[in-house]
């Protein structure tokens, strides 16, 4: 594992503000900003909540009076049926967790935002934390090669 990724991703999980990282893997550009693994969890938690309230209130009238739904119970009971792994002191990371990040596909195409992601870090191909222009490849037609 890259050293200095690692480190990013250790001082982001003991609770420091680290910079926006930028990552690809496979196919995809990934911007997000890194963070806890509990503030995935509790990122996620609200977002189910508001999913599972839209789910309610998409219900019937008589639906909703045949079987009373809580969002944030049903959210908390289902991610807490979940054993979620804790890591010890001396543990690898073995995922970045991005908050606020977004997704772009490299072929073009519309882009994806999340409020949380896990990467597996043996997934990650190249990753930087700033910068960065946009080549439009019909512009840009030339080419370098170099013989020693």
């Amino acid at each position: 594992m890259d050293e200095h990724l690692l480190a990013i991703i250790q001082a982001a999980e003991a609770g420091l503000e680290c910079p926006p990282v930028r990552v690809l893997t496979g196919g995809l550009a990934i911007l997000g900003v890194p963070g806890r693994p509990s503030e995935f969890l509790e990122v996620s938690t609200d977002e189910l909540i508001d999913q599972y309230v839209g789910y309610v209130d998409g219900r019937s009238r008589r639906e909703r009076k045949d079987e009373d739904i809580d969002p944030e119970a049903k959210a908390n009971e289902h991610l807490g049926n979940v054993r979620w792994p804790t890591a010890s002191a001396d543990s690898v990371p073995q995922a970045l967790t991005l908050l606020d990040a977004r997704i772009w596909p490299i072929a073009g195409g519309d882009a994806l935002e999340l409020p949380a992601l896990r990467l597996p870090v043996r997934n990650i191909q190249a990753w930087w934390i700033a910068g960065g222009t946009v080549i439009d490849e019909k512009k840009d037609r030339s080419w370098w090669i170099v013989v020693v």
